[in-house]
């Protein structure tokens, strides 16, 4: 992992409150929050909701919870410095969403899919049909392969072989590119995007379908491809979430499903029973099996049947949770 480094000294009293700080430029720094630490945090990457800036006033502010913090805290600030802080945040906001639009649009035109695609080679396709992904399908999502990929990190950078995502919207519109890094070293996490600093959103499974009616929400991408492989329904409504506690844009993405199948990994218990509750209990299915569930697909060689025996043995979230009091 990358070397944590400490807080400017004007905001030291925040120092034992806080977890991961990085400097990103001359004048800010990120960390977890000193309020509402990196609860619901998801993915391998540092926790970087908290934004420390030094330019001519100081202060912190964290972009999940709203708080402030200002380098003194017995010395409010006037309402003056509060607005003109406020009209800055806003102003860099829209600057961070424009960029984040022209990114996609690059990402969008340079079709770099497309030359990931074409290096899916036979040492490419043996390693997704491992993962339980057959070669049909690989064509299906596009997936790709870059043999030498190299990545950056805070600092740190490494070049090797990556697993290449793309992430399709209803209208087949590329909305992100996720790396599967293989045998990455310690200080790299398993996946990276290629547009960093945006949500992740949702891996449609089947983009031609939308999310309305039953759809099977699974923890991970990858799970979530394996798993409508394996189901042989063609008009199945699957999505693989980033993670178990995603962001509030994947609630409100799922705001028409009539019903969830909500599936997650067997460590994430607690997770499932929160984002059920998010999700709404009434319309929410809970399944947690003992293995991750594109693990034991493979592993026991599952078919169709098999599958979708195990996800309706989903537990409606109400009963289940009433269970495990």
């Amino acid at each position: 992992m990358p070397k944590e480094s400490s807080l400017p000294p004007v905001f030291a009293k925040y120092a034992q409150s806080v977890q991961y700080v990085q400097q990103e430029t001359k004048t800010t720094w990120t960390s977890s929050c000193p309020q509402c630490g990196d609860s619901g945090h998801s993915g391998n990457t540092w926790p970087d909701r908290c934004t420390w800036f030094m330019d001519d006033k100081p202060l912190g502010w964290c972009r999940r919870c709203g708080q402030v913090f200002w380098p003194d805290a017995d010395h409010l600030p006037s309402r003056e410095d509060v607005e003109e802080w406020r009209l800055r945040r806003i102003a860099e906001e829209e600057a961070r969403k424009r960029s984040a639009e022209l990114a996609l649009t690059h990402l969008r035109d340079s079709a770099m899919w497309e030359r990931y695609y074409a290096q899916l080679d036979s040492i490419a396709r043996d390693y997704w049909a491992r993962r339980g992904i057959p070669e049909a399908f690989q064509d299906y999502w596009r997936l790709g392969w870059d043999q030498e990929h190299e990545f950056f990190l805070r600092g740190q950078a490494w070049r090797g072989a990556a697993a290449v995502i793309p992430f399709w919207s209803r209208e087949w519109q590329l909305q992100q590119i996720k790396y599967r890094l293989i045998d990455q070293p310690d200080y790299m996490p398993k996946y990276l995007p290629e547009l960093h600093g945006q949500p992740n959103p949702l891996y449609l499974c089947n983009p031609d379908e939308p999310l309305t009616g039953h759809v099977y929400l699974i923890e991970g991408e990858i799970k979530s491809m394996v798993t409508f492989a394996r189901m042989d329904s063609p008009t199945a409504i699957v999505c693989g979430m980033p993670g178990a506690t995603p962001g509030p844009h994947i609630i409100e993405a799922l705001g028409q499903a009539e019903r969830i199948t909500l599936v997650m990994d067997p460590d994430a218990r607690a997770q499932g029973i929160a984002l059920a509750r998010a999700l709404g209990l009434k319309r929410t299915w809970l399944l947690i099996p003992p293995y991750k569930i594109d693990d034991g697909i493979v592993a026991d060689g599952l078919d169709s049947h098999e599958v979708k025996r195990l996800l309706y043995s989903a537990i409606y979230a109400p009963k289940y949770i009433g269970g495990s009091k």
